[in-house]
């Protein structure tokens, strides 16, 4: 059994008129997270993330860098992990609309952040997007379904979920298996993209970023060795 703790984040944005994007909103949010966060929590402006001794405390370095410490056993030859969230919106490319449904879900320790990601997206609302500084704000939060933001307070849950595999299951070994990429997808294989990719390829990318994932931070379980056969 695997068992990955994660939290999933849902803000309901307002903007002060409708809006359209022209590619992926999450494109953009993922930049005025990664913007806010580090002028929120930065406290060497020109230093590189790789050379600061706060690396693996600092809300930024830990969701957009992701250093692994040289002593970690999950993959001793890589010194990066995955970052440990994923982004979603409810707006398509072309969409005019003037309210927008932004998802986050955050793995393992990353919700520990969740206060200073919060302030992060609401500082991008407040500072607009585009050229045009179009701005927004936060009408509701939610975090794993419960109501997380009462009269500009925050309320975080106590209990985290956790996503559940059970390797073991026979249902996993009858019919098919459909793949849906609902995002921009891009594959490396030997060190340069390609468009040609086998479900081996798949199945290998995904086993790695598990390991990565399950292994990184002090409440993972051990998918490690649960994987170590594939």
């Amino acid at each position: 059994m695997i068992l990955i703790p994660y939290r999933r984040l849902r803000f309901n944005l307002r903007f002060e008129k409708p809006i359209i994007f022209q590619n992926l909103p999450s494109f953009y949010f993922r930049s005025v997270l990664g913007l806010q966060l580090k002028r929120l929590v930065c406290i060497f402006r020109n230093r590189p993330c790789d050379k600061c001794a706060l690396r693996f405390s600092c809300a930024y370095s830990m969701i957009f860098e992701t250093p692994l410490r040289e002593d970690q056993k999950v993959l001793p030859s890589i010194n990066y992990g995955s970052h440990p969230f994923l982004i979603f919106t409810d707006i398509k490319p072309g969409q005019v609309s003037q309210n927008l449904q932004l998802t986050l879900t955050l793995i393992g320790e990353a919700h520990t952040y969740i206060p200073m990601i919060f302030m992060a997206i609401k500082n991008g609302g407040e500072s607009g997007l585009f050229k045009s500084r179009i701005k927004y704000a936060i009408e509701q939060f939610f975090i794993d379904g419960y109501i997380a933001l009462n009269r500009e307070k925050l309320v975080i849950p106590s209990e985290i979920p956790n996503w559940e595999f059970d390797e073991t299951d026979e249902r996993l070994l009858q019919g098919k298996l459909f793949i849906e990429f609902l995002s921009p997808f891009r594959f490396k294989k030997n060190g340069k993209f390609t468009d040609k990719i086998s479900l081996d390829d798949i199945l290998v990318a995904l086993n790695r970023r598990l390991r990565i994932i399950s292994g990184y931070g002090k409440v993972y379980v051990t998918a490690i060795e649960a994987y170590n056969d594939f």
